[in-house]
């Protein structure tokens, strides 16, 4: 068994997937039905960016979203979450690390190496912390981390 299968990442074309527990208290306070943190990391070709007006570099980036996962009787999933709105709601981006091409060893090195950063980075955002969590990722996307 890899260590990949172990950390039970869904892994998808150019993507990595994994879901942290949001607390109870979080969703009593915060009013909300979301159960999860959904965190990607995915690559992305770069380019203009016709939401934010701004040009994204090329390269891995991290999102950080508050989610409800519901399974399908197929075996499929349902996923919910918001776009547009309050912070917390709608998640933060971060980009972590340029290149020129796709690779997938990389993506599965960085989605290990977020992975054990996790539930550190979902405390922070239950707690609105989101300079924290910059901090956290900026740290991470510099040392670079090799698995």
């Amino acid at each position: 068994m890899t260590e990949k299968s172990k950390l039970d990442l869904m892994l998808d074309k150019q993507r990595a997937e994994f879901t942290v527990p949001i607390s109870e208290k979080t969703k009593q306070e915060k009013g909300t039905s979301y159960s999860v943190f959904l965190i990607t990391i995915s690559y992305s070709l770069g380019g203009m960016n016709y939401f934010t007006g701004q040009s994204d570099p090329r390269g891995y980036r991290v999102v950080i979203s508050p989610a409800s996962i519901t399974e399908t009787a197929g075996g499929g999933r349902i996923l919910s979450a918001t776009i547009l709105g309050k912070q917390w709601e709608s998640g933060l981006r971060f980009f972590i690390e340029p290149t020129k091409r796709y690779n997938r060893k990389r993506l599965e090195e960085l989605a290990l190496q977020v992975y054990k950063i996790g539930e550190d980075i979902a405390e922070d955002y239950e707690k609105e912390n989101y300079q924290d969590i910059l901090g956290k990722v900026q740290d991470f996307a510099n040392s670079h981390v090799q698995v």
